[in-house]
């Protein structure tokens, strides 16, 4: 089974001076470009110290909320996934959960050993539920990165638009894809098609006849 680790005294700080992400500059850019503010920089590390300190308490209760909603969801409906990609799913991630993340989306990113989040909201209307949801959305995503899959489907849009029809929200949850910066009506196809292939060649083929892509 999946074995989910949470460390919130890990932030974006401390996982540069420490080394852990070999592409900071990559991170800064994408947090830039998602209009995400990092208390955290490092020219601004004593700053962050104290914001820290003055908000572990908030962490500390978004954490253990988090932990019970990852202890309650069956992890075997991802089993169906699995079944759909042709892959399996690691055994065990790490999430760091990271601080500095005002804006109302949540920012989750999959580093292939760990997982980084931080919590939109932050300190007082974070939304772990939401949060979880990202998670499973970035945990899906390594059902295809990198792997054998994506040399026979070199469309990344694609693999973006099946994902979301899972999560967050999508047919894990019960509910329609949600369509963030999505194409609206394309997502809506694609969920149905989605919910209607045995495998994920199967659901590209239809998107190609359906003229969603050109084929590779």
């Amino acid at each position: 089974m999946i074995d989910v680790k949470i460390s919130p005294e890990l932030n974006f700080a401390h996982l540069v001076r420490k080394n852990i992400l070999k592409s900071s500059v990559e991170l800064k850019e994408e947090l830039k470009h998602r209009k995400i503010s990092l208390i955290s920089e490092q020219p601004e590390f004593d700053k962050f110290l104290k914001f820290f300190k003055d908000n572990k308490e908030f962490l500390d209760t978004y954490c253990e909320k988090l932990i019970k909603i990852i202890k309650s969801f069956k992890f075997s409906k991802l089993s169906y996934v699995e079944e759909f990609f042709g892959e399996k799913f690691p055994e065990q991630i790490d999430i760091y959960v990271g601080l500095g993340n005002s804006s109302r989306v949540t920012f989750g990113k999959n580093y292939g050993n760990f997982y980084l989040l931080l919590p939109r909201g932050f300190p007082k209307k974070m939304t772990p539920q939401k949060d979880f949801q990202v998670i499973i959305h970035e945990l899906i995503h390594s059902l295809h990165y990198k792997k054998p899959i994506e040399r026979k489907i070199k469309n990344k849009d694609f693999f973006e638009y099946v994902v979301t029809s899972f999560a967050p929200e999508g047919i894990l949850f019960g509910n329609e894809a949600k369509k963030n910066n999505l194409d609206s009506v394309k997502l809506k196809k694609i969920f149905e098609l989605v919910k209607n292939s045995n495998n994920i060649l199967e659901c590209y083929a239809k998107c190609i006849k359906l003229k969603l892509w050109e084929s590779n």
